[in-house]
């Protein structure tokens, strides 16, 4: 009856092996069974103990009845209904369902509401479980009162919460899935995070006809919905305006008779190195290598893996990297430059060195290039540049045209980089991509 991945939800919820795990996020695409695996788990909770009080919740009451709970009779009445002793009673009134087994369970709604920032909604109830049902529409705070509202007639002494939502980049998030750079967390004891895809759903008829509905949608909803993607975030008012997934996104391999080009964004945390091939009107983005640390200790890595390349090296990028850094290092007391430290690791020469201009492009100016190359030229960049990617889609204009930075969550170092390897492979911009048109 179960998907593999609605029994492992089942085993960190119910297996004493797991006792010390109290939530579990059940998330990703749409489709796999997340409301049919909350609502089934509460029912069966409900009448295996009882006496005992669960809860169904969402941003919205009007919204739970309409969705969640429309589940949740489906579940009764298929599975349960007339199989067993045990009947049900809705107070719509209360939004309790009463089991005669005497257990309940409370149908609520977790919507942030000025008049009562602490949700003293909650403050009286007192729980043995809980499923929310698309827990990205409410607050962090609501999910954690409503935490500590878990605390009646526990199962094996145990509070447990359940919940179940599309890929969104907010608290949920950070809380369970990665952090504002994608990079995955390392969850503590107490949390499970279980992604699933619609093709996880056991229902196989379903899974087509529903995945055909999802490949439909634009973009950012089909990475959210079909492809589970935490990491997309809604732009509307885009840097990389002409960038396109379907279009710019691809593997391809490295070829032995062009250079690699090597383009550095030089902060100290992270160091950025755009790894490429150019052959215009063809660009190739290969790789996309971080490390906090500095220059040198990325270039050892570029170096280990690329340095044999039997075309050479092409180096480019900040403008920066010609003055002494903090990114670049010391040097026998002395300040040394970013490209220094590049060009003896790598031992380069001079000739090696792309340097399109003494300054780097203006934000309005690199964006129009850019854009322009996009939609004229066939740039491609390999799938594993996950931290480019979602630079570029999540890269923001300000009114006056300047890319939107900061060094929280639009760092746009990997962004930098790919722009300064744009500059340097087309170095009459406009004019340069025009010819090959």
């Amino acid at each position: 009856m179960w998907s593999e991945k609605q029994a492992e939800v089942l085993t960190y919820l119910e297996s004493k092996h797991y006792r010390n795990v109290r939530q579990v996020l059940f998330g990703g695409a749409a489709g796999p069974g997340k409301t049919f695996l909350g609502c089934m788990w509460q029912i069966a909770r409900r009448l295996a103990h009882p006496g005992t009080r669960g809860f169904l919740g969402r941003k919205e009451l009007k919204q739970l009845k309409l969705t969640t709970f429309r589940t949740f009779m489906h579940c009764w009445n298929t599975y349960f209904h007339n199989k067993q002793p045990v009947s049900i009673k809705l107070n719509g009134q209360e939004s309790v369902v009463y089991f005669s087994n005497g257990s309940e369970i409370f149908l609520m709604e977790l919507a942030h509401k000025p008049s009562d920032e602490d949700f003293s909604d909650l403050g009286s109830l007192e729980l043995t479980d809980a499923f929310i049902d698309e827990v990205s529409e409410i607050t962090e705070k609501a999910f954690n009162i409503l935490n500590s509202r878990i605390r009646y007639k526990l199962i094996d002494g145990v509070p447990k919460c359940l919940v179940a939502s599309n890929p969104q980049n907010n608290w949920l998030k950070t809380t369970f899935v990665s952090d504002d750079q994608n990079i995955p967390i390392d969850l503590p004891d107490y949390r499970k995070f279980v992604p699933a895809l619609v093709t996880d759903n056991p229902d196989k008829d379903f899974v087509k006809s529903y995945i055909q509905n999802l490949e439909i949608l634009p973009i950012y909803d089909r990475r959210r919905l079909l492809e589970g993607d935490w990491s997309v975030r809604e732009n509307d008012y885009p840097f990389f305006q002409d960038f396109n997934a379907d279009k710019h996104i691809g593997s391809m391999e490295i070829v032995d008779h062009l250079p690699i080009w090597l383009s550095y964004d030089f902060n100290y945390d992270p160091t950025t190195c755009i790894v490429a091939q150019v052959d215009l009107p063809n660009i190739y983005i290969i790789d996309c290598i971080q490390r906090k640390g500095g220059t040198a200790i990325v270039t050892e890595i570029v170096k280990e893996l690329y340095n044999d390349h039997p075309s050479g090296i092409t180096i480019t990028g900040d403008n920066s990297g010609h003055s002494a850094s903090s990114a670049a290092g010391m040097k026998s007391g002395l300040a040394i430059t970013d490209f220094q430290v590049i060009s003896e690791i790598l031992n380069t020469t001079a000739y090696d060195f792309k340097r399109p201009s003494k300054v780097n492009p203006k934000h309005v100016v690199s964006r129009k290039i850019i854009n322009h190359a996009f939609k004229n030229l066939n740039i491609l960049i390999h799938p594993r540049c996950t931290v480019l990617i979602n630079d570029i889609q999540n890269a923001q204009v300000r009114e006056d045209g300047k890319l939107v930075k900061d060094r929280d969550s639009n760092k746009q170092d990997a962004g930098d980089a790919f722009r300064y390897l744009i500059h340097a492979a087309l170095p009459h911009g406009i004019k340069t991509i025009n010819s090959y048109i």
